[in-house]
């Protein structure tokens, strides 16, 4: 299998994955670059790893075959200018359910019981002054595309947002169940957190996990809290050696190579369409913000 990179950042890491899944990278250019000579070198599958306001340019630029773009799928941008007569599948990378602890927590959901509500959080102190909106577009819609895949796509209809000087919370649902995302400024932080709570019935199940700059990714083992006043926790942490944030992004990857290479699909796998769904949902809530 043949593949070429399209950006020179965040591609690198697409280039390492592709090549641990066995697929050979003949090619890797900038968002800048010629696209229209990809068409000459018989590929299997691109990936796009430009910033999310470039993805449906440079996606229409590339020859009709399989591609796997960088989240978002568009972000914040202009959500309909993907051109229609394109017919190969287009996936959207969210790690996120490909981590170990995202595994593990997954296959323990029927242990709280019933699922009643779920609050997503990333608390985020890093270099650059983006604002909150393109903030959460960028980081706390990796947990909620788990969660996502999970219990559903949420609905725009109903969303709400409220902003203030430091965070920005979305009031949504999947089918109808509650789900609150929340993306902060924490100041001294330095690093990112996330923390995602499913409060059932009979318990409540907790995934968290962050890095601090210069460091990699650590992430707590799955803990249970049952309503009898009992906790559990699912594992081992899951850190070192190597980065665990890599090593679901490579995961992420070889699913969408096993896909095309005729696997059954991954249900972790993002397709464009549905990618764009939580597009759709922040971009729709921030136009009816509350302050």
């Amino acid at each position: 299998m043949r593949a070429a990179v399209v950006g020179t950042n965040w591609g690198r890491v697409h280039k390492s994955a592709l090549e641990l899944a066995g697929v050979e990278v003949v090619a890797m250019l900038g968002r800048d670059d010629d696209l229209a000579s990809l068409s000459e070198l018989e590929l299997d599958l691109v990936t796009v790893a430009t910033p999310p306001q470039t993805h449906a340019a440079v996606i229409n630029a590339l020859p009709d075959v399989a591609v796997l773009c960088e989240k978002p799928a568009v972000g914040l941008s202009d959500l309909d200018t993907l051109d229609s007569s394109r017919n190969a599948p287009i996936w959207v990378n969210y790690a996120f359910g490909f981590l170990e602890v995202a595994g593990r927590a997954g296959r323990a959901l029927p242990g709280i019981g019933t699922i009643e509500r779920v609050d997503i959080r990333s608390d985020v102190d890093l270099p650059g002054e983006l604002p909150l909106p393109a903030l959460a577009a960028e980081v706390v819609t990796h947990p909620w595309s788990w969660v996502t895949s999970l219990l559903g796509s949420p609905s725009p209809q109903e969303a709400r947002c409220v902003v203030d000087d430091v965070s920005l919370t979305l009031h949504t649902a999947s089918d109808a169940l509650p789900v609150t995302v929340t993306c902060r400024r924490a100041a001294g932080r330095r690093g990112l957190t996330h923390a995602v709570t499913f409060s059932g019935s009979q318990g409540r199940l907790t995934v968290t996990g962050g890095f601090a700059l210069g460091s990699e990714w650590v992430f707590e083992p799955p803990l249970i809290e049952s309503t009898d006043g009992s906790t559990q926790r699912l594992g081992q942490v899951e850190a070192g050696p190597g980065d665990p944030w890599f090593r679901a992004n490579a995961r992420s990857v070889a699913a969408v190579v096993s896909a095309l290479r005729g696997a059954p699909g991954d249900d972790m796998l993002f397709g464009w369409s549905v990618a764009l769904q939580l597009d759709r949902t922040l971009q729709r809530a921030l136009a009816r913000v509350q302050t």
